[in-house]
């Protein structure tokens, strides 16, 4: 009986860790809320290519949903979510500073290609693909104020 009231005070603490989303987690699903625009996009070795303000190249997020806009018109829409993933360093084949791309978005609940994400002050950067296989991509995005 002894061995039973052990065995159930030490899995205790444990029994609420799945239950309990990460705060980051929230925290970065309410900032990404609002529209992106393209600032900058890396395609595997290729030199960044620099985009000017205004270039109908966005991403667009609401609480559940989003649209990737594409030279003015919308080419994909769906939903996302937001999950924290640390495997960012062994996905882009990079050396990633410690404490980024922590989080990384899913699309239409299509998890098989890791997007991983970023987001600082009014900056949404993206990040996939392996860069060793000339197969990485990324695209920085700037905050573009609210039209309400």
């Amino acid at each position: 009986m002894k061995w039973a009231w052990l065995l159930l005070i030490a899995y205790f603490p444990f029994s609420f860790v799945g239950c309990i989303k990460s705060t980051a987690d929230t925290a970065v699903e309410n900032s990404i809320i609002g529209r992106w625009e393209l600032q900058q996009r890396q395609v595997g070795m290729m030199p960044a290519v620099d985009y000017p303000a205004g270039n109908a190249n966005s991403l667009t997020f609401k609480e559940a949903t989003y649209e990737v806009i594409e030279n003015g018109r919308v080419v994909k829409s769906g939903t996302y979510t937001i999950m924290h993933d640390a495997s960012v360093e062994s996905e882009v084949c990079l050396v990633v500073p410690s404490g980024e791309f922590q989080n990384r978005i899913v699309y239409d609940n299509a998890p098989s290609r890791k997007v991983y994400l970023q987001i600082t002050a009014n900056k949404l950067q993206l990040l996939s693909g392996c860069f060793a296989l000339d197969a990485g991509n990324y695209e920085t995005y700037l905050k573009q104020p609210t039209s309400d």
